[in-house]
């Protein structure tokens, strides 16, 4: 197996990082910013700290996403969800949607 972007080490240290240029990829497709805090709730990882700062910034853009799309999501999240830790003083989605400094 080649791991070009180093996979399996950031597995191994329990880290989410998104491959590119995290600000470019949010911008292609802002569902992934909803996909990166489910798949670390989920995971129990943390996500790296290039890969989080912009969701804060870029939140709005899930405002573009048709609502059929972000329901499917939703329904993704929500054993993601019941997992969060209790460190946090909010969800997932309120982190992912800028309402609070979890991520800041």
């Amino acid at each position: 197996m080649l791991d070009y972007h180093d996979g399996v080490r950031d597995i191994r240290r329990r880290r989410l990082r998104i491959i590119g240029d995290p600000q470019t990829r949010y911008r292609e497709d802002p569902v992934r910013m909803l996909r990166a805090v489910r798949f670390a709730a989920k995971l129990g990882f943390e996500i790296d700290s290039a890969t989080r700062a912009p969701i804060s910034r870029l939140a709005s853009l899930i405002e573009n996403v048709p609502a059929a799309r972000l329901f499917d999501e939703m329904l993704s999240c929500s054993p993601a969800a019941m997992r969060w830790p209790a460190s946090r003083s909010c969800g997932p989605r309120a982190c992912t949607m800028g309402c609070c400094r979890c991520w800041t």
